[in-house]
């Protein structure tokens, strides 16, 4: 269905970047990484974003004496472990936001509008990168299988590696990476702290049966949606469902879940979320202080 991947290029259509330069330097300054999953591999990349108040952001690939970008997964966690301060919120992009210009605009937001924000208590973001295919939805999909058991590998060692639970913020489609990893049996035990599901792109019938699998992984989870999201009304079309992000579900067995309608949001920052309706998850200072409490609350 090619009318869909047309209009999500349309809702991002964006500047040109600096993306990707492979060095050996790090800085303990830096407040957003990432770890980028390759499909069918248990290798990965990682490293930092190199973060300036311009468009311009900078990959920095942590890199081995052979210039060998790749690692095996307790290497990459230490290597990024080491380098943090603390308190990170783990973030799984969606649907075509691995590209360089999505990248831009997902890091300088978090920096500008995440960081900054006065209420936040994260220290750093650790993006998960995958291989969401530019504009092919099918493919995208088909990498999802084909990269859940690393997911769940990241996820489940980050808990451990960090002695206690993990913040996980998903968006849109990074909802549904997320979800295959429970729905095939990878992720069962509590690892996550508070959870925020943010205009997630998933089918709604799916959601009433491992709603269950969500309240065992997670302490709390925190679920963002909107009726006026556009990008979601093709995703339904696509999929011939209903997504999760578009409305808030009529069966709800589990206290776990704090449902927060975001249609009426007012979004304050970029004309492009302002025309998609469907990166308020930053783009809304409403949302993104809804999602900073949520993330500072207690459990009790």
């Amino acid at each position: 269905m090619k009318i869909f991947s047309v209009l999500i290029f349309i809702f991002w259509a964006l500047t040109p970047t600096i993306f990707a330069q492979a060095e050996k330097k790090d800085t303990v300054e830096a407040h957003q990484f990432f770890i980028q999953i390759i499909p069918n591999n248990d290798l990965v990349k990682c490293g930092r974003f190199r973060e300036f108040d311009t468009l311009e952001i900078t990959k920095i690939f942590f890199t081995k004496e052979d210039s060998s970008a790749l690692w095996s997964m307790d290497e990459a966690l230490d290597l990024v472990f080491d380098r943090q301060h603390g308190r990170p919120l783990f973030y799984i992009h969606g649907f075509y936001a691995a590209t360089p210009k999505l990248t831009q605009r997902t890091v300088l937001a978090y920096k500008k509008l995440f960081l900054k924000d006065s209420i936040n208590q994260t220290t750093d973001i650790i993006h998960i990168v995958w291989d969401s295919n530019k504009l092919s939805y099918r493919k995208s999909r088909k990498n999802i299988k084909n990269s859940r058991q690393v997911l769940a590998q990241i996820l489940g060692r980050s808990a451990e590696k960090l002695d206690g639970k993990i913040n996980l913020l998903g968006h849109s489609m990074g909802n549904q990476f997320l979800m295959e990893t429970i729905k095939s049996g990878l992720l069962t035990k509590p690892i996550f702290d508070k959870l925020v599901l943010a205009a997630p792109d998933f089918d709604m019938v799916d959601f009433d049966v491992y709603q269950y699998g969500l309240a065992a992984v997670a302490n709390k989870v925190l679920v963002l949606y909107s009726k006026r999201d556009r990008v979601l009304a093709v995703s339904r079309l696509k999929n011939q469902e209903r997504r999760l992000g578009q409305r808030r579900p009529t069966r709800v067995e589990s206290d776990h879940f704090v449902f927060v309608d975001c249609a009426k949001k007012k979004i304050n920052h970029s004309f492009v979320a302002k025309m998609n309706k469907h990166t308020y998850f930053l783009a809304s200072d409403e949302v993104r202080k809804t999602i900073l409490l949520f993330l500072g609350s207690s459990n009790e």
